[in-house]
Parts: structure tokens; C-alpha cells; sequence
């Protein structure tokens, strides 16, 4: 169990000095400045807008991003989601991502990746990114169980739930209250002749 927030500070610090960075101004009144400023230069969310809604493959490349999986290659996973060929800019976000189990397969082998992510598609993966996946299970599973979880971890402060869908706003909020909570974390993924192996 640790706290993982004050090393990201340190790190955009680090990265960028003391420097502000330029902002929409009508933005950054709806935001949280701490975590618009930390989300922006850690570059896991571009043009937070918070009319714009963010899209399923969008929303998982940042996860990725955010647990610092993007460096790794995931396994293929054409045969899985027929709509994700290699050529799909989240392609080993997406595939990371169903290595580790933080999205699920279909039974048509749609993602729909371009599609909007759903506020209850959001919570599950960054529930199970969290490790908790059992425990929402456990609780009634979806939504109601991950959403449990979510609220007791505070991932949902300022996040405006009542939308379906979740805005770039709202996932900016979402992953910094996700990089603020307890994180029961995955030390690194290995891969050999036999596929690939999470370690937690």
C-alpha cells in the first residue's frame, strides 16, 4: 500500500521546473488546478475540455499511461476485439490492458474504441487497476460493486456522475483522485515462450 501522488508531483516538477503552463482560462475555472496541471504534463489527457466527451480507447490509453504500462507490449489481440487491428493508435494500449484484465472480451469481439466510455466502464477499469476487482465482484460486481469501491476510495470526488458518459474533465479528475488513493499495484509485466506474466 502506498501513495503514489507526491512522486508524480516531484516528477512534473522535475520535468517541467516551476513554469505554469498556458491554460484556457474557462478551463482551468472548471478544474481542479492541481490536478489539471498534473494530468496536462504528465501528458495522460490532452485538451481537457469538459464539453468533449473522452472515447473508450482514449480513456484506456491514458490507465496504461497512468500505471506506467505504456513502454510494455501487450499480447495480440486481433482474435479478441476483430474492430482493434495493429494499425489502431491504442492498439497496445487496449491490448495491455485486456493482458492485465482491466477490460474484458465480447461476445461480438467489438472494443468500439472510438465510441464514448460510459461513466460505469470507467469505474471498472480503473477499479480493477486498482487491484479491487475481486472485492467489487464480491459486492455485486457491475455496476453497483465497482461503484462501491469507487466511492469508497474518494475516486469520484468532483466527478459529476449524473452523465452517462464521462467528459475529458471528468477522467482528468478520475485518474488524479486515482493517483491520490491507496494503489495495491503491479510491479511489472515479464513475457517469455509461454505468454505473459503479471507480477503484483
Amino acid at each position: 500500500m502506498k501513495r503514489i501522488i507526491s512522486f508524480i508531483i516531484v516528477f512534473c516538477l522535475t520535468i517541467s521546473g516551476l513554469n505554469c503552463f498556458a491554460a484556457n482560462t474557462s478551463v482551468l475555472s472548471t478544474v481542479n488546478d492541481e490536478a489539471y496541471e498534473i494530468i496536462s504534463k504528465l501528458d495522460i489527457i490532452s485538451n481537457i475540455k469538459e464539453e468533449k466527451n473522452i472515447s473508450r480507447a482514449d480513456f484506456v490509453m491514458a490507465i496504461v499511461k497512468t500505471f506506467g504500462f505504456d513502454g510494455y507490449r501487450g499480447s495480440e489481440i486481433s482474435s479478441v476485439f476483430s474492430d482493434v487491428n495493429e494499425g489502431h493508435r491504442a492498439y497496445n494500449s487496449i491490448s495491455i490492458a485486456y493482458d492485465l484484465n482491466l477490460i474484458s472480451d465480447a461476445d461480438d469481439k467489438m472494443f468500439l474504441p472510438d465510441l464514448d466510455i460510459r461513466m460505469d466502464e470507467a469505474v471498472k477499469v480503473v477499479v480493477c487497476a486498482l487491484n479491487s476487482r475481486a472485492q467489487a465482484e464480491a459486492e455485486g460486481g457491475v455496476p453497483y460493486g465497482y461503484l462501491a469501491i469507487a466511492n469508497r476510495k474518494k475516486l469520484l470526488k468532483d466527478v459529476n456522475t449524473d452523465n452517462t458518459f464521462l467528459s475529458n474533465r471528468d477522467a482528468a479528475m478520475l485518474i488524479y483522485n486515482t493517483l491520490n488513493s491507496e494503489y495495491v499495484g503491479v510491479s511489472g509485466i515479464s513475457s517469455d515462450n509461454t505468454g505473459n506474466t503479471v507480477h503484483y
